[in-house]
């Protein structure tokens, strides 16, 4: 007869609570052991002279802020006053061929010069400036305050020569007798006032450019002198011909 085989069953192994326990208890010691057995790392200290110098670096900083310079406040500058009016004042030129020019100061054009003694009129003033009106040729402009005077220059005296000559006249036995004569008058000032008498004749308020109408503006290109034909008014000195001044002296000598 066969004999029937006990079929063997395998046996697993079952991990109780007590095993596990065991196992980690042991563990847990061998560990403890090993770190007792490590040797301990310190925390190295800086060298000295390193620590000096991470200290000065601290103390350089902390100066730096504690030393910066504040911010420059900005204060508004005041704008550059304006011409101011003062009441019309005469005044009379000193010098010879002061300029009257288109603005104050050096770097506007020249519009006429004048000789010592012309009398002008005062309207209003910008720093070392005078504006300034003829009263001849009615032409407005600016003088230099320095070349102008409250009082009218004296005539100058005649040079030693001059009187001499004056003496040699007197003695002379045969001279004839000085007839009296007027005063030689400069080309400058018989120029400014042909050009016065030429502006005074015409009818309206525009005869050169440098005029204004009656409204306060500048004539320019609708005054007489710039449309031609008809009345054609002498405003310039290059309008004045050596013939113009040579008759008006004989004019004036009559």
């Amino acid at each position: 007869m066969r004999r029937k085989r006990r079929s063997r069953k395998q046996t697993k192994t079952k991990l109780t609570p007590a095993v596990v326990f065991l196992v980690f208890g042991i563990g847990l010691i061998t560990s403890f052991f090993h770190k007792s057995e490590a040797p301990s790392i310190e925390p190295q200290r800086l060298p000295a002279a390193n620590q000096d110098v991470i200290d000065n670096r601290t103390t350089v900083e902390k100066t730096a802020v504690e030393t910066i310079a504040p911010m420059p406040s900005i204060t508004a500058v005041a704008p550059p006053e304006p011409p101011q009016a003062v009441a019309a004042v005469t005044r009379f030129v000193k010098g010879r061929k002061v300029a009257l020019r288109s603005g104050p100061g050096k770097t506007f054009g020249i519009l006429d010069r004048y000789d010592s003694g012309r009398e002008l009129v005062v309207t209003e003033t910008d720093g070392d400036w005078s504006k300034v009106r003829d009263g001849l040729t009615r032409r407005v402009g600016w003088v230099s305050t320095a070349l102008l005077s409250d009082e009218r220059p004296s005539t100058p005296q005649p040079d030693q020569r001059e009187q001499r000559a004056s003496k040699e006249a007197d003695t002379r036995a045969d001279a004839d007798p000085v007839t009296p004569t007027m005063p030689q008058i400069s080309d400058s000032t018989v120029i400014q006032r042909i050009i016065a008498e030429s502006i005074s004749i015409y009818p309206g308020s525009c005869a050169c450019p440098y005029n204004t109408d009656r409204g306060g503006r500048r004539c320019g290109k609708r005054s007489a002198y710039n449309r031609g034909g008809g009345y054609a008014p002498i405003c310039f000195a290059g309008d004045v011909s050596p013939d113009m001044i040579q008759s008006f002296r004989q004019q004036s000598s009559r």
